[in-house]
């Protein structure tokens, strides 16, 4: 196990690694909501019909793999906050 110093020194050493996975999880995660509204705006001309398609169980179910609400609020704002990702990047990745 890693002593305090290590650990800071650990962070410190790895910390442009860090915040480019963090980068990408958060792009990724906003793609994935633009995803699953584009996926519900298409169903909309058959909203209510139950039909046996593609992923239907799943995608088509209209459930979001990320929870409901604005389940990303946090992780975005710290990630601003952090300097991980810009409005611009955000708003680039919500564009699919």
């Amino acid at each position: 196990m890693a002593s305090y110093a290590e650990a800071e020194k650990w962070v410190a050493d790895t910390a442009k690694e860090w915040c480019a996975l963090c980068r990408e999880i958060v792009l990724a995660a906003e793609r994935l909501a633009a995803l699953e509204e584009g996926a519900r705006r298409f169903l909309e001309p058959i909203e209510g019909i139950v039909i046996n398609m593609a992923m239907g169980s799943t995608i088509a179910s209209g459930m979001s793999l990320l929870g409901t609400g604005d389940p990303l609020r946090e992780m975005r704002e710290a990630a601003l906050k952090d300097s991980i990702v810009t409005e611009a990047e955000i708003r680039k990745a919500q564009k699919l």
